[in-house]
C-alpha cells in the first residue's frame, strides 16, 4: 500500500484526473436502470405516461386548479380556515395528484386498520416501487438482496388526522406514528416488498 500510495504522488494533476475518472467509470460500469414507476400531476401514473407527456412536450396546468380533493371530492384543506386561510390563493394554484386516498393494502400485507393511518406519499412510495420491480420483469422478490434508499420531506397527514378527528386519547392509534414518520418510508418498502438489503430514509426537505 505505501508504494502504492508513493506511486501516485509522482503523477502529475492531470494524470491523476484521469486515473479518478477511470476508476469512476469502472466502479459505475455495472448499474443500470432496468425499472421504472412514477406517479405525476396530470394523470401520468406509469413511465409511458411520462414519456408521452415528454415527447408532447405538456406540462400539468397550475393555474388556479384549485383546491385538490379525494375520490369522494373531499377537498384537502379548508380555505376558510384561519390558520390557512392566508394562503389560499397560493394554495389554489398548484400541480396536484388525484386520488391520493385510494390505496390497495392488500399486496403489501398490511391490515386495512393500520394502511388507513398511512401517509398517502408514503403509498405511492410502496405503490411505485412495487410498480419499479414489476417494470423491471422482477417478480419473485421474497428475501432479495437488495437496497432501498428513499428521499422524502415532512408529511401532513398525521396532522391532518389529528386536526379533523381526534377527539381524544380512545381515537389514538399506534400506526398513527408508524405510518405518518419519514423515517419509517424506507421500512415500510423493504419489509412490504421483501427485500433484505440496506434500507435508508433521507429527508431531503423541499
Amino acid at each position: 500500500m505505501r508504494s502504492y500510495i508513493e506511486s501516485l504522488e509522482e503523477l502529475s494533476k492531470d494524470q491523476l484526473m484521469v486515473l479518478l475518472a477511470r476508476r469512476r467509470r469502472a466502479d459505475t460500469e455495472g448499474l443500470a436502470v432496468v425499472g421504472m414507476g412514477c406517479r405525476l400531476p396530470g394523470g401520468i401514473e406509469d413511465p409511458t405516461g411520462l414519456w408521452d407527456a415528454v415527447k408532447a412536450g405538456t406540462a400539468a396546468d397550475t393555474a388556479d386548479v384549485g383546491v385538490p380533493t379525494d375520490s369522494r371530492g373531499r377537498p384537502r384543506w379548508n380555505l376558510d380556515a384561519p390558520d390557512i386561510k392566508p394562503y389560499a390563493d397560493a394554495l389554489r394554484t398548484g400541480a396536484y395528484l388525484s386520488d391520493v386516498d385510494l390505496f390497495d393494502a392488500e399486496p403489501f400485507g398490511i391490515p386495512d386498520d393500520e394502511a388507513a393511518f398511512i401517509d398517502p406519499q408514503q403509498r405511492m412510495l410502496l405503490t411505485t416501487a412495487r410498480h419499479a420491480l414489476d417494470d423491471a420483469g422482477i417478480t419473485d422478490r421474497r428475501g432479495t438482496k437488495a437496497g432501498v434508499f428513499v428521499s422524502i420531506t415532512a408529511p401532513e397527514y398525521g396532522l391532518a388526522a389529528i386536526r379533523g378527528g381526534v377527539n381524544g386519547i380512545e381515537d389514538i392509534s399506534a400506526p398513527m406514528s408508524t405510518g405518518t414518520v419519514v423515517s419509517a418510508a424506507a421500512g415500510w418498502v423493504a419489509t412490504a416488498l421483501g427485500l433484505s438489503g440496506p434500507a435508508l430514509t433521507l429527508d431531503t426537505a423541499c
